[in-house]
């Protein structure tokens, strides 16, 4: 523990075992290792007046470092994306390609997410919850949710409120939901593609009664976007804005997206998107998922860190 307030501190290698505390404590910095081919490390940096009692040197903590991130993805499930995707195909390659969060988010429906809960420990990735919703102005927009409970149960309802329009796999695609084995359990009967009746004045407040977040997706595009549909970022209760690229612009003007926290995201449908536009999460493993890796993430941590993006 600190040697003053005695918090619990983190184990380094031989020359790094002093007490020191991981905790801004105002008596010691706080601590930071790192794994590199199966060693402990400690990552130091010089300063002239540290506060720590080991004078000569302060800690990089490990909530110095932002998690990749990535809120756009389409499973198998969305009739528009490749069959390969499967939750742990997807999560396979996420996790060769960097990324420590990742949301699934299939067009109106979280019937892959159980699949995507259960694998995620086994890659180390957070997982978030959700969907693509389309509301009635066929404006996409990204319902997240940290609960799994939370998240099914949105999806039943906004299956609900679905267009209840067949699906045809032969000309629109395949919607199929699979297990953590991808061995199929079911498929969608009506195409998911289709609206909402939810209107984007009201997608924010019913996504919050559930316990979810709201993030307008890829706002600076031509098609299903806030710009394409209403030609401006309109206000509501968004806890961010998804954009193609930041500074956004649309048709070579800058977007005012007005002060909304900006994220980007891979909106992948084939095994090639994933994770082509992640972004960084200001915030550390233990602050997001409090509750070790088993555990689902904290939703105000979450929102908390979202609020760190550039605006």
């Amino acid at each position: 523990p600190c040697r003053r307030c005695g918090k619990a501190g983190v184990q380094g290698g031989a020359t790094t075992r002093a007490a020191v505390c991981r905790l801004w404590c105002g008596n010691a910095p706080p601590f930071f290792v790192f794994s590199c081919k199966k060693k402990i490390h400690a990552v130091a940096l010089r300063q002239a007046h540290s506060p720590s009692p080991y004078s000569s040197i302060i800690i990089i903590p490990r909530c110095f470092l932002a998690l990749m991130t990535d809120l756009h993805n389409h499973s198998c499930l969305s009739p528009c994306g490749s069959l390969e995707l499967s939750p742990g195909f997807m999560l396979k390659l996420a996790a060769a390609r960097g990324l420590k969060v990742m949301a699934l988010t299939d067009h109106n429906s979280s019937l892959n997410c159980p699949a995507f809960a259960r694998l995620c420990p086994h890659f180390g990735i957070i997982p978030i919850f959700g969907m693509e919703a389309t509301t009635s102005e066929e404006i996409h927009t990204l319902c997240l949710f940290t609960s799994l409970e939370a998240s099914l149960s949105f999806s039943e309802y906004a299956y609900s409120i679905l267009v209840p329009f067949p699906n045809d796999p032969e000309k629109t695609g395949d919607q199929v939901y699979v297990d953590a084995e991808d061995n199929i359990e079911g498929e969608v009967e009506y195409y998911l593609v289709n609206p909402l009746d939810l209107s984007i004045e009201s997608v924010g407040a019913k996504v919050a009664e559930y316990g979810g977040i709201v993030i307008p997706a890829h706002v600076d595009r031509p098609a299903f976007s806030m710009t394409s549909q209403l030609g401006v970022v309109v206000r509501g209760s968004w806890a961010a804005v998804e954009c193609t690229r930041i500074p956004p612009s649309v048709n070579g003007l800058p977007l005012d997206t007005l002060g909304y926290p900006l994220t980007t995201s891979s909106d992948a449908h084939y095994p090639e998107h994933i994770a082509r536009r992640p972004f960084e999460l200001d915030i550390c493993t233990e602050e997001l998922q409090p509750g070790g890796p088993l555990a689902e993430a904290d939703m105000e941590a979450f929102k908390r860190a979202l609020l760190k993006r550039p605006h």
